[in-house]
């Protein structure tokens, strides 16, 4: 254990609304949502974008408002009070909004009927509808009454639902076979589901589509016996109607997911059909969930890029709400991202940062012709393998390109034999321990193939019967696994996480194989965006200093379309990309911009003892408190402070003790804005 540096931390008090962020730019080859990012209820302070059928209130927390719903107020009512204002509002949102309106919901969110809320938005591209907690209300808990949680059920279209704490409760597009578009729910803390029954905090259903998941916390969900799972999942998108449309074009993008009794994320179900198409997973942290960070079941075109993913692993940890440690699951469930079980096609899986995991990533596709595209990830600090292969049913197609497995046990292992047809191009295998690549049996080895990579300080390659300790030798013996080089990458700072190439690696140096680039160029075919960019977005040409930055040898602004048939690229995408509703042609994603990821923000691990030093409050009763309780929370989350307490808080000074990392993290919570580290 080691004394840590003190940490100074700044809480902001107000998480209104998501304010539109003209700078941002999508994660590498995810397309720009066509609405749900930039567009603000602030729309409307100018009088000619207003509904003439509508009358629009000044409001006081800025901007105007068309709805007022405030349940705590004396004169709230429903009757006879269709849209409610501030002199004499609601008690609940009402359940149709017109087009143009803005609702704001102040103290507590109520449902509209027993133990959930039908909303309807009659949203048009020109006159969205916004829903928006003040000051950040929290969702009547039903449960107490009713025995169920206070789900919130979304119809119609055009609708940004934001600012609110849905407290043991849910948001969901409805299934059924009417059609719900461009649903945003973003800038909302989903936590604390008490079921012992399952469910999820977030759930898109069948028929939806241009539905975005924007910035929001999804954590803690679940509250069932130790050694016992009912998946509670973070966000689910799937189908479960027989023969019902799926949904289609949802992105999941900033948000912290964690510490949720189930998979972060879940695409599909097993064997209910087909699943959701065209979903985009993109600068989410997340951490520590039951299962996995994402799971991919029933699914078609999904692409997963530069997501933070950590803790996966066989520990104690509080996972939900259940106040007891308990193991995350069996060996099974302790991987990242699981990219394959029943039926996953065409999955791409681009630029993730992928650590202290059991497993970095894990196939166990029983489908035939599941492509997987795995590009540009950075796998490292694995207590097992980078990569994973389960199933003696596995039968994908992967292909591994511009990879780098890091300080892990093995880099790849295929567990079973029959295991699919897996593809190694331009890859980078330094320091794993036993093997840099394991396969199960010499029935294997035909369908895998390993050119172009570099290999450094590991324990070799088993080929099936014959295992090589040397590179050299591995090529002699394997003649068809060509260009393979053992060099030290020379990365700037691997301890710290920093992958960066040194000045004068010989990375630079290494020319894309053939069959790396027609990857890049199928990306670009199906998609209309160009991945010949390192994860900075600098174009992979000689001498720049990335990771992985191995030279394109093709002009960064002209991407070939020739997909050689000697590449050895099963290119079936089992559905065929509908390029009248492909959202890329309006997303000019490849422009240029400033790239904004995630806020590098991680949960205190492990707390052994944390101090107060100095409290800043307007509340004299805790100026200047040292203890935890009742201003503070602590577990393994973090250091909490209690959301009834919130206001009272200006800055903290602590210090504190932990017995599992050198350094101090920071609880990813929304009120957290500044932070800064001093002696």
């Amino acid at each position: 254990m080691k004394k840590l540096l003190f940490l100074l931390i700044l809480l902001f008090l107000e998480v209104n609304h998501v304010n539109a962020d003209e700078t941002w730019k999508p994660p590498i080859g995810i397309p720009v949502p066509p609405f749900g990012i930039n567009e603000t209820y602030r729309m409307y302070d100018s009088e000619p974008n207003r509904s003439s059928l509508l009358t629009y209130y000044e409001s006081s927390s800025g901007g105007y408002y068309t709805s007022y719903v405030d349940p705590c107020n004396s004169a709230a009512t429903n009757s006879g009070n269709t849209y409610g204002t501030e002199s004499k509002p609601r008690k609940t949102i009402p359940s149709t909004l017109p087009a143009g309106s803005v609702c704001e919901v102040h103290h507590v969110l109520k449902a509209l009927n027993k133990y959930q809320s039908n909303i309807t938005s009659q949203g048009t591209e020109t006159y969205p509808v916004f829903i928006r907690g003040i000051n950040n209300p929290v969702s009547e808990d039903t449960s107490p009454t009713t025995g169920h949680r206070h789900t919130i059920q979304f119809f119609g279209s055009y609708l940004v639902f934001e600012g609110f704490r849905i407290y043991n409760g849910s948001l969901t597009t409805y299934n059924n076979s009417t059609e719900k578009t461009h649903i945003v729910i973003r800038g909302n803390d989903v936590a604390y589901i008490d079921s012992s029954s399952g469910g999820n905090g977030i759930t898109i259903n069948g028929n939806s589509s241009y539905t975005v998941i924007y910035n929001n916390n999804i954590h803690n969900n679940g509250n069932i016996p130790i050694n016992s799972s009912y998946d509670v999942h973070g966000i689910k998108v799937w189908n479960n109607q027989s023969g019902g449309i799926v949904p289609r074009y949802t992105w999941i993008i900033n948000n912290q997911i964690y510490q949720n009794d189930g998979d972060g994320v879940q695409l599909g179900e097993t064997y209910t059909g087909t699943g959701p198409e065209y979903t985009y997973i993109g600068y989410n942290i997340m951490y520590g969930d039951r299962q996995y960070g994402v799971t991919l079941k029933e699914s078609n075109h999904t692409i997963i890029s530069q997501n933070t993913v950590y803790g996966y692993k066989e520990e104690d940890r509080i996972i939900g709400i259940n106040p007891n440690p308990r193991p995350l699951g069996t060996n099974a469930d302790t991987a990242g991202l699981y990219l394959g079980n029943n039926n996953a096609y065409n999955s791409w899986t681009l630029f993730n940062d992928i650590y202290d995991c059991t497993w970095g990533m894990k196939l166990d596709n029983e489908g035939s012709d599941c492509n997987a595209y795995v590009v540009g990830n950075i796998v490292h600090d694995i207590s097992d393998s980078g990569f994973f292969t389960y199933s003696p049913q596995c039968h994908p197609y992967t292909y591994f390109v511009f990879n780098t497995f890091y300080n892990v046990n093995k880099g790849f292992y295929m567990h079973h034999p029959f295991g699919g047809t897996h593809q190694f191009y331009n890859n980078i295998f330094s320091g794993c321990a036993t093997k840099w690549i394991d396969l199960a049996d010499e029935n294997t080895i035909a369908n895998v193939i390993a050119k172009n990579n570099i290999f450094f300080n590991g324990g070799g390659l088993n080929w099936g019967k014959d295992t090589y300790s040397t590179v050299s030798a591995f090529m002699a013996g394997e003649p068809s696994n060509t260009g393979n080089k053992v060099i030290d990458p020379l990365y700037v700072d691997p301890e710290n996480h920093d992958f960066n190439l040194q000045d004068g690696s010989p990375v630079n140096d290494l020319e894309t194989c053939n069959e790396a680039q027609a990857i890049l160029n199928l990306f670009f075919q199906l998609y209309g965006i160009d991945l010949s960019e390192d994860i900075d977005g600098v174009p992979r040409v000689n001498g720049s200093n990335n990771v992985p930055n191995i030279e394109n040898p093709e002009s960064a602004d002209s991407v070939p379309t020739d997909n050689s048939s000697d590449t050895g690229i099963n290119d079936n995408t089992n559905d065929p990309v509908d390029e009248s509703s492909n959202p890329v042609e309006e997303s000019g994603s490849s422009d240029p911009g400033v790239t904004v990821s995630p806020e590098n923000i991680t949960p205190l691990p492990m707390i052994d003892k944390v101090e107060i030093i100095e409290v800043d409050s307007s509340d004299s009763t805790y100026a200047g408190f040292s203890t935890i309780d009742p201003l503070f929370s602590t577990s393994n989350a973090g250091l909490h402070v209690r959301d009834d307490k919130i206001a009272k808080v200006k800055t903290i000074k602590v210090r504190g003790i932990f017995n599992r990392y050198d350094d101090l993290y920071c609880l990813p919570k929304k009120n957290m804005n500044y932070m800064e580290s001093f002696e």
